[in-house]
Parts: structure tokens; sequence; C-alpha cells
């Protein structure tokens, strides 16, 4: 433990722009007079007379800076025997994104992948170093060794679920990285001092304030073709429901016990998320969607190991390996935008789901807004929205189908398939595609595609649907895979 620190005589309060995390124990005391935020995160104050240790800009009392001592990370100051303060809750405190030298790369990607469940060899192989030099480059910045980093990320993590969200302690400690409920509980235990029931008690009066962004990694299985999805989605984002800026999608998210914001990240390695908000974070729904919207969950090495044999196929797969099916945010909104595309271009099926939106809102809110339900569809006067009858009465009939119950999306994917194409207006491909994208089966094929017609086809003549299946038939398991794939080289190719 550090020794106590004595106030100098004079002191200046001008605070640097920029500061190092090695900060003088005389800097440390006048950020936290200050409580000056742009140092949250960059240190922290333990108290010997309290065993607690805070943030920078904690609204606590300050205690007498002869029992005040200054770490550079929550983990050491845990490991001195400091628990964290309940009030400004270290947990939260931003981390800095200093990367200049082993030990804050090391430091980003513990944040990164710590919830994994990745051992400390893993991540020196990952860095190109020896995990005995790791320890001691770690030890010598942070003050304690690698192990303690990752404990530490993996309860700041757990607190936050704890306080934001209503999942189940069972799915909160194996989101947080934790091997068992028994070794998160005792690890509770022994950083707070409480269970985590207890802990989640004491937030519940601070569920609708706005709560700071959670940060997960959803890895996934080598290769995916991130760039491919990221495109894909970036084409289709519909303005005022998505948005998609240098790779990362956005959209907004509600339900009725909270609203916020999802961002997605696209990478070699998987998806990054950043979810915010107010209320209650439904973590586990929002972390479900995003598996099927990115299908990482897809064994890509054996899906283009089966298609690459086709010749056809081959160099598609051989010049991108690792493409997946993008998924949709929700079922009846796929529907919903698959309708509405229907023999128009990408852009105006943009165009008109904007529409759509702006037709069924009546908050009056400027700003992003969810995607309607069944109900609002059903009562809107799609009259308004400018397309062909049949379509206006597709969209009609899906949504009073959905709100009656007759199309029940909840329902095994054969019978909602079945439902769907007993509605008017909804043939064979719209509901293929529906279920390549929102069902996510990867058989699923619309065998009557122009494209798919058109790439089988001989001498400028289109395959018959016959035909398309019969060839379709060395594909199987993976159609749908077949499908992106074909779709995929009509537009690199072209007809």
């Amino acid at each position: 433990m550090a020794s106590a620190v004595t106030r100098p005589a004079r002191l200046s309060l001008e605070l640097p722009q920029e500061v190092s995390p090695d900060l003088a124990p005389e800097l440390c005391e006048q950020a936290r007079a200050a409580r000056d935020p742009r140092f949250d995160g960059r240190f922290f104050v333990a108290v010997v007379s309290t065993g607690i240790y805070c943030r920078p800009v904690c609204p606590a009392p300050l205690a007498d800076p002869s029992n005040q001592r200054y770490h550079a990370t929550a983990a050491s100051a845990e490991a001195a025997g400091y628990r964290p303060c309940l009030r400004c809750r270290p947990e939260r405190a931003p981390t800095g994104d200093e990367q200049a030298d082993l030990a804050n790369r090391a430091l980003a990607r513990i944040e990164q992948t710590a919830t994994d469940g990745g051992g400390i060899e893993a991540l020196a192989t990952d860095l190109g170093v020896s995990s005995r030099h790791l320890r001691r480059v770690i030890e010598a910045r942070f003050g304690v060794g690698p192990r303690a980093l990752v404990a530490s990320h993996r309860l700041r993590v757990a607190k936050r679920l704890l306080d934001d969200t209503d999942a189940p302690i069972t799915d909160v400690a194996l989101a947080a990285g934790f091997a068992s409920v028994r070794t998160f509980n005792a690890a509770v235990a022994r950083c707070w001092q409480r269970s985590p029931t207890e802990l989640r008690r004491l937030a519940r009066h601070r569920r609708w304030e706005a709560a700071p962004p959670v940060r997960l990694r959803l890895g996934t299985r080598t290769p995916f073709a991130h760039a491919a999805m990221a495109d894909f989605f970036s084409m289709r984002a519909v303005p005022g429901l998505e948005r998609m800026e240098a790779g990362t999608l956005g959209r907004r998210w509600q339900t009725a016990e909270g609203s916020g914001d999802l961002q997605i990240s696209f990478a070699p390695s998987g998806v990054d998320l950043e979810l915010s908000g107010q209320g209650t974070l439904p973590l586990m729904d929002l972390l479900g969607r995003v598996r099927r919207l990115t299908d990482i969950d897809a064994d890509s090495h054996t899906i283009d190991a089966a298609l690459a044999r086709d010749p056809l196929l081959a160099p598609g797969v051989l010049a991108l390996p690792g493409r997946r099916v993008p998924g949709m945010w929700d079922p009846f909104e796929g529907a919903v935008r698959a309708i509405l595309g229907q023999q128009v271009s990408v852009a105006a099926a943009r165009t008109l789901t904007a529409r759509l939106l702006r037709l069924c809102d009546r908050s009056g809110d400027a700003g992003p807004l969810p995607f309607p339900d069944p109900g609002a569809v059903a009562a809107a006067d799609l009259s308004q929205l400018g397309i062909p009858a049949t379509r206006r009465r597709a969209l009609e009939h899906l949504a009073l189908a959905c709100t009656e119950g007759a199309v029940d999306f909840a329902a095994p994917l054969e019978r909602w398939r079945n439902s769907l194409l007993a509605l008017p207006g909804i043939g064979p491909w719209t509901v293929e595609y529906l279920c390549m994208r929102a069902g996510r089966d990867p058989d699923a094929f619309p065998a009557g595609d122009l494209v798919l017609r058109s790439r089988l086809g001989r001498d400028g003549r289109l395959a018959s649907e016959r035909a398309v299946r019969e060839r379709a038939e060395a594909w199987r398991p993976w159609r749908a895979y077949a499908v992106l794939q074909l779709w995929a080289a009509q537009a690199t190719q072209g007809p």
C-alpha cells in the first residue's frame, strides 16, 4: 500500500488538458478536490479509514489527505483490500483508450474479451508475447497481475447488468464471464460485501435514470465476412429507424419498461455492441436479436466447404469466405419491409418504409423511432403510402392477422410459413425470403427468384423454378447461403 499523501503548501488549481495515467499524488488530490470529470477513470481514490475506494468525481465528502491512497485501476484498489463505493459506483467509470505500450493494449484487450472466459495464455498469444512477459509488464504498469484485471472487469460488467437489467442472476453471471453462479456470488460478496440480489435491490430506485452505455463483444467462428454484412445493412438502412456510419449499425429499442439505443460494430472476429438507454435494459432479448441479425453463430467453415464443391459457387466462396445470411430485427418488421420492397428498388423500399414510420408515429418526436407494431400498422391510413392497391391490402391483411393471432411469429417456423402463404398478396418468394432472414432457416430457398433463375439459365434464358430446385439439391441444407452467394455474384458481375 502506498505511503500517505502530504498536502503541498501551494497547489495550482489549473488542470492540464491531457494527463498521463501515471498521476502524481499532488495532482490526484487536486483533481479529487475539484471533482473534475476529465480525470474520471484515470485513477481511483481509496480511503484507509473506511476501506472504500471511489472515483475522483464522487460526491461524498473529501477524506483527510493522509487517509487517501491513489490507484491507477479499480483492480489495483480491490487487490489492496478496498471495496467499491456504492454511491459513485466505480464500475461505471469510463476507461481510457491508451494503447501506446503493451500493458495498455493488454488492458484494452481484456476489456473486450474478459466476458468470453478466455485465459491469460490466449491473451498473451493474441498480443504476440509470452505469458510470463505479459504478467511482468502488467504488474509493473498497474500494480496487479492480468488475472486481477480480468476479475475486476468481469465484476464491473456484472454490476452494471445487475443495476440496469432484470436478467436472472444466472444469466448475469454467464454474460459477465463467470464459470458458475457459485464463483460469481463469492466474487460479488468479496467485492461489495453483499449478495447480487442485495445489490440489485439497492439499484431499483435508479432504474429510470439514464444509464451509462454497456459494451459487450460477441465473438464468432472465423471466417466472418463482416464488411459484406455491413454493406448489406448499409444499403437497406431506413432513415429514422436505422443509421449506418463507419461500419456501425445503430437503431432504437423500446419496451414497456425502457427505451434506448443500440450500436453494432462489425469486426473480423465478431461484433461489438454498445447498449444505452433508460429503464430496464432487456439484455437477453437484445443479445438474441443481435445474434440473429448478424448470424454470428453460423459455422462458416463447414458451410463454405460444402458450397465450394459446386463449381458455380466456388469462386464466390473462395473470393470472400465467411459470408453470412443477414437477419432481421423482428419478423413482423421484416414482413412489412419485404412487402414494401416488392417490385421496387432497394432505395425505393427504404423511402416507403420511412414513409410508413412517419405515418404510424404519434409521438411527435423528431428523433429515431421504433418500428410500429401490428396494431399501429392496422390502424394507419395506408392509402397515403402511395403503393399499389394489392400491396396495400397485403399490408392490411398482414397487420390484422398478426393483431388477431392468425399469424404468430413465435410459433414454429413451418406454422407461420403456412399462415403467411394463406394471406392475400404474400407469395412463396416473400415467405421464403422471410424464412431465410427472419426465420433463420439455413435451407430456405426462394426458387422463383429472378436472380437465381438468371444465374442458372442458359443462352440468356431464365431457368424454370423446377430446374432451379433440382440444381439446388446439391446445396442442401445450406441453400439460403447459396442464395446469398448468387446474389453477391449478380451484384458484382452483373447479368
